[in-house]
């Protein structure tokens, strides 16, 4: 041990031969003290026989300048002793002063000046510590989602009050418990492997969604999400858990998945119905048809023959309404399939005029139909469906044509190899839709007129 020595007594370094002493002058007294500044000794010792009238002035002058222990030798009747005495380590009486009681002091005051710089160390790093914490703790408190301290062995070490709330269990209840015993038996073996996955380092995190039982019994669902704490050594022995109640969701989730089922049902029992009652009319519409082609065999004046043509004209319609539920109950069952068969344009676009022709000829309005030379003939797809368009489209123009014409047109876009892009357009001198109108074309259970 290095002692700094103030009083110039030979006696006293013989008595301590282990202890390395550093005397200091009168004059160093008065200015700098060279083993103080560069720190060379660990303690004092202050010989106050040397300064019997400076004793309070150079115990004062000490301690502006270091916080190192001091152990004053004196007789005990030096003036001002008591008040000496109360600002040193320790004290020694210089009659009866031995090496080894001097070694021993000095060893015991430098030991506890050792152990109370550690204790001060330790006590600012505790308050450091516990600035540094205090957020962490309101966040940790105050956090709108539940949060757990894990240790090694999956069982809670610190809880917050959100998830004490989920639960329904205090923290004191909750610590030592697992986290697997609060999750549904049948999902706990998932959240097990991936907790031991994470202690073995094959997992950085894992998140998961799943039931928690909570202490009412009533079924709750979270998502949890589980990271590792590695120590200073990089070893994972505890985790962080965060719990997001998401019950409300998982209810939203399963109360929007029966309605959408209920739905479903409902489509297909309505589909169900309109395709059977399609069936059903079906059958009396092509009675109807037949027993008019028929009667139009027979000999028949003028005006009988067009009363059966009329029938049969409002037959063919009502067949071609049926076949349109027909086909919309089978969208919605998502069985309606186009054909691919061989037909002719030009019959079929005929066709589809002549039954609506009649119609136009009543208003006295022209019906023009053009096909451009270059249209091919014979083509492959599904003409009933073609055909359908076509007769709703002529017959919207009758509809809302009171004079003048009607013009039908097929164009060629596009030739390819084995495909063509055909242009039909519908024209008529009718009413017309209104620039404020256009916006409701196409929209369910609208109709501009």
């Amino acid at each position: 041990m290095k002692i700094l020595l103030i009083g110039n007594n030979p006696r006293i370094p013989a008595l301590v031969p282990a202890a390395h002493f550093v005397t200091a002058s009168e004059a160093e007294l008065e200015g700098e003290l060279p083993a103080l500044e560069q720190g060379n000794v660990e303690g004092i010792l202050f010989d106050l026989s040397a300064f019997p009238t400076r004793g309070m002035e150079i115990i004062a002058s000490i301690r502006r300048r270091t916080d190192l222990p001091v152990v004053l030798l004196a007789t005990g009747l030096e003036s001002h002793f008591a008040e000496l005495k109360a600002r040193v380590d320790d004290c020694l009486s210089r009659e009866n002063l031995s090496g080894e009681l001097l070694e021993r002091t000095l060893k015991a005051v430098l030991k506890q000046y050792v152990q109370a710089r550690q204790i001060r160390s330790l006590s600012r790093r505790v308050e450091r510590l516990k600035t540094y914490e205090q957020p962490f703790l309101a966040l940790f408190n105050n956090s709108p989602v539940g949060m757990a301290l894990l240790d090694g062995g999956g069982r809670i070490v610190r809880s917050d009050h959100t998830i004490q709330q989920m639960l329904g269990y205090s923290e004191k209840e909750l610590a030592g418990q697992s986290l697997s015993l609060f999750i549904y038996p049948e999902e706990s073996l998932d959240y097990l492997e991936n907790f031991q996955a994470l202690l073995a380092g094959t997992k950085s995190a894992f998140q998961m969604e799943n039931r928690f039982l909570q202490r009412s019994g009533e079924e709750a669902w979270w998502r949890l999400s589980v990271s590792p704490v590695a120590d200073s050594r990089g070893k994972v022995q505890t985790a962080f858990a965060i719990a997001e109640d998401i019950t409300h969701r998982k209810k939203a989730e399963t109360a929007l998945t029966e309605a959408k089922e209920a739905a479903e049902e409902a489509t297909r029992t309505k589909s169900d119905f309109l395709a059977n009652m399609s069936h059903e009319i079906r059958t009396p519409i092509h009675t109807i048809t037949g027993m008019t082609e028929l009667l139009l065999e027979t000999p028949l004046d003028a005006e009988q023959h067009e009363y059966a043509e009329q029938v049969r004209f409002s037959a063919d319609i009502l067949l071609s309404l049926v076949n349109d539920i027909l086909d919309f109950s089978k969208i919605e069952a998502g069985k309606l399939h186009l054909e691919l068969i061989d037909f002719d344009l030009s019959d079929m676009v005929e066709n589809a005029v002549d039954l609506v022709t009649l119609e136009a000829h009543k208003k006295s309005l022209e019906v023009v139909l053009y096909i451009a030379t270059e249209v091919p003939h014979r083509l492959r797809g599904d003409p009933v469906r073609l055909r359908q368009i076509i007769i709703n489209l002529f017959n919207n123009a009758v509809k809302f044509t009171h004079s003048g014409e009607i013009v039908i047109t097929v164009e060629l876009v596009e030739d390819r190899e084995e495909r063509c892009r055909l242009k039909f357009t519908v024209r008529d001198t009718g009413i017309g839709i209104s620039a404020d109108k256009k916006s409701s074309l196409f929209q369910s259970f609208s109709q501009v007129d």
